[in-house]
């Protein structure tokens, strides 16, 4: 990813389709861009959720609990 946003989001009454739906809301509005993958905490993953929409949900280890990374996913 060359250019992404980092969100916290520790909200127990929002599922990550929701987290992820406002966090892509705030990218769309600040890079006029869509993103297409959002990483997150492995503890935020849902049971078989792979994807909101067009956005790919991806668990990565790096982040702290509650943190999502969005943005627009590199092509090799």
């Amino acid at each position: 990813m060359i250019k992404g946003l980092m969100w916290v989001d520790n909200d127990p009454k929002r599922g990550l389709r929701q987290k992820v739906e406002l966090l892509a809301k705030r990218y769309m509005e600040k890079h006029m861009q869509v993103p297409t993958i959002c990483y997150v905490h492995p503890s935020m993953m849902e049971h078989g959720m792979e994807a909101v929409g067009k956005i790919k949900i991806v668990p990565y280890s790096g982040l702290l609990t509650w943190n999502m990374w969005i943005g627009i996913e590199e092509k090799e």
